[in-house]
């Protein structure tokens, strides 16, 4: 599998990171008043809400605590005694001395004030007063995406954005606050608020725009806005999920259809993920900067390595299985699936030229392929759920929704590649006159794909060399990874939704290739492998020893990469203005990695000769990028050196993350089914197939 070396350097933005100096605290206890008002239930909190919300001066609530705990923190432009004075006035004084306690808030303090909480107030005050469309319902900063026609509401979703600061006390090795990060969601009114709120079977009256109906949850109202405009929110339900794609500022041709169109393609990027954020913290920064010293998306300079896969191998990963016994059955207890079932069959037949089979079941000869329903259907029935059915080692699950997807995705590609075929020779017949038919040199249609078949035979390949013990198909020997190579992973099971951690597990790579079984150790197990006794688990994902012994371990860092959804912009802008195809210029030379550079291939940063940080991106840039990158951290143990290069070639195996680059090494992939075929741990029993195609990747 060949590779090329780009060590070209391109701007690699970080939004969960954000920079900024010294606090101004003095500065902000002049131009805001910072009061907390502990409360001694629900009851006096919504009495309390419903006195601040409407004064004059209030610029920020933020609810904390819960109970006979809660407490609203408030910032405002009025001085303190004149905030006590309106709670006094309008709830009574002796009331007020009974539920109530009020103070000034000690920003200096972080036990009493946490970072989080003044960060808070400040991005709630920037949705309060600044953005369009923007409230402070239950203490989040959000802003309101509308529908442009109201009057259907049977099509129209309201959504709301709310973007949280966390904070830590003290920088990391970044120079930066690994825990001043945007938390970013996307959700429903109605699911949210009753989530974090907890309204129960309070009536708080009117609430902001919303209204609670015991029996129907919270309500939303007509709102009319200062400029006119008028939008209605309706009642969502509690399964209803909204999700905004981290970009998606194109939906169709390279060349703009009218000016209405990119004024379309403008707004779909004004309401994305990436530029939410750079809005957010942008005005953020140039109200609150002075006080901060200056607070910024955080920008790494990253180095990029582009991956080459090897193209040759969905051949030879089908050469395998040709001529062997690849078994189908249906275990769903519905009959009727198995026409469905018969017609996959087929397909992948014709497609891929294996020669699988419809069985009524599994054999100790050859490969199974169960078709089975989700796992959620077998809550409470363990003995029936075929998730857990172990007594045959090459054997992949498929879940029954997901097949018949596959299916329908696989005939509307064949359809769709016919159609372009056609087009294409119909447009050569009529510039070549006199031309036959015939005489068209076009091969034929694209052949089309079916992902769903191809994932299952990797998968089935992959736990076949578990099997054997053997690596053959990536062919390790040929690679030079002279010297035994070892990777070790956590051991954990979940109670309660909480993760206890059981030990790890420790395998090993020979230079032919062969692999040893995994040893389970305890944690910090002083008997167990030489350096892997100092590892806290519980933060690390998994560790790799190079034959000198060498030990790096990995961790998520909890950042993540956004596009730069400003140069987007701002290409857009110009593409438009010159009357250019709307995407001229996305492709070109450096371009795309300055926009797209946390998004594409593999980049990494090398802090130190011992910490260095990646990312694993597409391996292409993509029109609609709906995924960040999740940023990774490398330390080598006892001040040794990282050997990431080594690893870049284990990444970029396409039969373990499926035509993709893996964001960890593959060797993983084999280390963790091996564990599951040992019962060295439990995958997560609220993991449900429907979130994965029922294939599991890493």
């Amino acid at each position: 599998m060949g590779r090329k070396r780009d060590d070209s350097e391109v701007m690699w933005p970080i939004y969960s990171l954000l920079k900024y100096d010294k606090i101004d605290y003095e500065g902000l206890e002049r131009d805001f008043t910072w009061a907390v008002v502990g409360c001694d239930g629900f009851p006096s909190m919504f009495k309390l809400l419903h006195v601040v919300k409407p004064t004059e001066g209030i610029r920020s609530l933020k609810i904390s605590g819960y109970g006979e705990k809660t407490e609203v923190h408030i910032m405002s432009r009025i001085d303190f005694e004149s905030l006590e004075t309106t709670i006094e006035d309008a709830l009574g004084r002796d009331y007020v001395k009974e539920h109530y306690s009020i103070k000034e808030m000690d920003l200096k303090d972080t036990r009493k004030t946490p970072k989080r909480v003044l960060f808070q107030l400040m991005i709630n005050s920037l949705g309060n007063n600044s953005l369009v469309d923007a409230s402070n319902a239950e203490g989040s900063f959000f802003k309101v995406v509308k529908h442009e026609e109201t009057s259907d509401l049977k099509n129209f979703i309201a959504r709301y954005i709310t973007l949280e600061f966390k904070v830590s006390d003290s920088p990391d090795y970044l120079h930066c606050y690994s825990d001043l990060c945007l938390d970013y969601n996307v959700a429903t009114f109605n699911n949210a608020i009753r989530d974090k709120i907890r309204w129960g079977r309070k009536d708080p009256k009117v609430y902001t725009r919303f209204r609670y109906i015991k029996g129907a949850g919270m309500q939303t109202v007509s709102v009319r806005e200062d400029d006119g405009t008028t939008f209605v929110k309706r009642s969502c339900r509690l399964d209803d999920k909204v999700h905004l794609k981290m970009l998606d500022y194109t939906h169709s041709a390279t060349v703009s259809d009218s000016e209405n169109d990119d004024k379309l393609v403008e707004k779909s990027l004004e309401e994305s993920r990436a530029k939410i954020i750079m809005d957010v913290v942008n005005k953020f920064n140039s109200v609150f900067g002075k006080y901060l010293g200056g607070v910024s998306l955080y920008k790494a300079e990253a180095k990029r390595r582009k991956t080459s896969l090897d193209e040759s191998y969905e051949e030879r990963l089908m050469d395998h299985f040709r001529g062997k016994p690849v078994r189908v059955y249906n275990l769903t207890g519905n009959k009727d699936n198995s026409a469905a079932i018969k017609e996959f069959i087929e397909l992948v037949r014709g497609r891929y030229k294996v020669d699988i089979q419809y069985t009524t079941g599994p054999s100790l000869v050859g490969y199974n392929i169960p078709v089975i329903l989700p796992k959620k259907a077998y809550k409470g029935r363990e003995k029936e759920d075929p998730h857990t059915d172990d007594s045959y080692n090459l054997l992949q699950h498929v879940v029954i929704d997901n097949l018949k997807k596959a299916i329908k995705k696989y005939k509307s590609e064949v359809k769709k590649n016919q159609k372009l075929f056609d087009k294409k020779k119909d447009k050569w017949l009529k510039e070549e006159e006199g031309r036959k038919e015939e005489d068209f040199l076009g091969t034929g249609p694209s052949p089309a794909n079916m992902p769903l078949a191809e994932v299952l035979f990797e998968q089935l390949y992959v736990k076949e060399e578990v099997e054997n013990g053997r690596m053959e198909f990536f062919r390790w020997a040929e690679e030079n990874y002279e010297g035994r190579w070892e990777f070790a992973i956590p051991l954990y099971h979940s109670e309660n939704r909480k993760i206890l951690y059981d030990g790890f597990a420790v395998f090993g790579i020979e230079p032919d290739g062969r692999m040893s079984e995994p040893e389970k150790y305890a944690l910090n197990d002083p008997f167990g492998p030489k350096g892997y006794s100092q590892i806290e688990w519980n933060n690390v994902e998994y560790a790799v020893k190079d034959p000198s012994g060498q030990i790096n371990v990995v961790r998520k860092t909890g950042i993540a990469t956004i596009p730069d959804a400003d140069a987007i912009y701002s290409l857009l802008r110009e593409n438009h203005a010159n009357h250019k195809g709307r995407t001229v210029g996305m492709k070109d030379g450096d371009a795309k990695f300055e926009m797209f550079g946390g998004s594409i291939d593999i980049g990494y940063a090398e802090l130190t000769k011992d910490r260095w940080i990646y990312y694993v991106g597409q391996m292409n840039m993509k029109m609609t990028v709906a995924n960040s990158s999740m940023v990774r951290e490398i330390e080598a143990l006892n001040g040794g050196n990282v050997f990431f290069d080594r690893l870049f070639h284990m990444m970029s195996i396409p039969y373990v993350k499926h035509k993709q680059n893996s964001v960890i090494p593959f060797p993983i992939k084999y280390l963790t089914e091996w564990c599951k075929k040992l019962h060295y741990f439990v995958s997560d029993e609220e993991e449900d197939d429907e979130t994965t195609g029922g294939i599991e990747d890493i």
